[in-house]
């Protein structure tokens, strides 16, 4: 066999998302055009490929039309993770529910903690079972991972090496998992997102990381910052009924999900949504191996920038995907992510208490930026209390393009 003389450069191997961030970050290249930025390199990526990374930041919020950093962008950037993984990890910590999030981060970065040994994989996946949570392959891991943690607290290590091997999970990836999560932690500190806990007192630690975590314990929620990561990756749900399992597609393309997943032959999903981390050709076929049932809901609030078709009664999300919806409920929600970037916004000029509830403000800061900071966060506390309240609360129809698409519609 012969070898090449030099191996491929790493910018004609892979996405070009994270590096067109940094591009935007480069004092020298700040201001070109991100096509003649690329085109200054030494092996230029293909112009497709450009093309479609500044496109896939564009969809989720990262560049604006002009290709400039948005406020989103401008976190994502100084994070060294996945696009999808950075907006899963902002989200979580604006929402207040950051330890979930941040170990789903973790697993998705590194490997998930269930094992399925060849000769014992029936075995391994009915002790498994009862990680399965709301129909979701990512708060399956929280489970597992928060079942492990407790049994570790409460009856030593021991126990917890034997609670790992009972239900065939990795307790090295755990224990990995938990670091990864600190030091997502501490990134996330250093962009004044969450408190500093190293720079705490030790008595203000615990509420420091409580006040953080005040909705971890909304599956509701979680599920919407997982929306809010993991878009444009969305399946369109077909739930067939009677015998036949349901069907899934993206735009044309049909998928199935993997035999791995908790989801896989799961007779009927709850929502018409599912959001993935990345689709595998396997045995001729196209899968996702870990998925997560969302609502309407979660797509208008977190998803793609709507198109709203006030007259239609209808809201077409990432150029496919259809969502029966009011005017005035459309109205509502194109006025919640415009605050949604100004939050964003503020964040990163530091004129909100970075470290959430536990920064101390500056003595001298002014009534009216006290007003500011309060509207701010009862944005997020209105928009948490929304997505708790669900789909039906929000005037919206979960169900009415269930198994249709825009190219699909007549």
């Amino acid at each position: 066999v012969q070898m090449a003389p030099a191996r491929t450069p790493e910018m004609l191997r892979g996405p070009l998302q994270e590096l067109c961030l940094q591009l935007r970050l480069a004092p020298l290249l700040s201001d070109l055009p991100l096509r003649a930025a690329f085109a200054r390199a030494l092996d230029e990526p293909n112009e497709a490929a450009v093309t479609a990374a500044i496109a896939s930041l564009q969809r989720t919020a990262a560049l604006d039309a002009n290709e400039a950093l948005t406020p989103l962008g401008r976190h994502l950037a100084h994070l060294p993770v996945e696009i999808c993984i950075g907006r899963l990890m902002l989200f979580g910590a604006l929402l207040h529910c950051a330890e979930p999030t941040l170990l789903i981060a973790a697993a998705l970065s590194d490997r998930s903690p269930f094992l399925a040994p060849l000769s014992r994989r029936e075995e391994a996946r009915h002790a498994q079972l009862c990680f399965n949570t709301a129909q979701s392959d990512h708060l399956a891991v929280v489970e597992a991972y928060s079942r492990w943690s407790e049994v570790r607290r409460r009856e030593g290590g021991a126990a917890a090496s034997r609670f790992c091997e009972k239900h065939f999970l990795s307790e090295r990836v755990l224990h990995g998992l938990s670091e990864m999560k600190e030091q997502f932690w501490g990134q996330l500190a250093e962009l004044r997102l969450l408190p500093d806990l190293r720079r705490l007192p030790t008595h203000e630690r615990e509420a420091a990381r409580a006040s953080a975590n005040r909705h971890a314990d909304s599956m509701l929620l979680l599920k919407a910052v997982l929306c809010a990561g993991l878009t444009p990756n969305v399946l369109l749900v077909n739930n067939a009924g009677g015998k036949h399992l349901p069907s899934l597609s993206q735009q044309k393309q049909t998928v199935q999900i993997h035999p791995s997943s908790f989801n896989h032959r799961t007779p009927k999903f709850d929502t018409a949504y599912l959001v993935y981390h990345e689709k595998v050709k396997a045995t001729g076929k196209i899968c996702v191996h870990d998925c997560t049932a969302v609502t309407a809901l979660d797509l208008m609030l977190f998803g793609s920038e709507p198109q709203i078709f006030h007259a239609q009664h209808r809201a077409l999300i990432d150029g496919w995907l259809e969502v029966r919806v009011s005017p005035r409920t459309a109205v509502l929600f194109k006025a919640l992510r415009r605050q949604l970037t100004e939050l964003m916004r503020r964040k990163i000029e530091g004129t909100m208490d970075g470290s959430t509830d536990t920064a101390h403000r500056d003595a001298e800061v002014s009534v009216e930026e006290a007003k500011r900071v309060e509207a701010q966060q009862a944005l997020v506390s209105a928009l948490v209390e929304l997505v708790k309240r669900g789909t039906a609360a929000a005037d919206l129809n979960d169900d009415s393009y269930a198994g249709r698409s825009a190219s699909r519609r007549t």
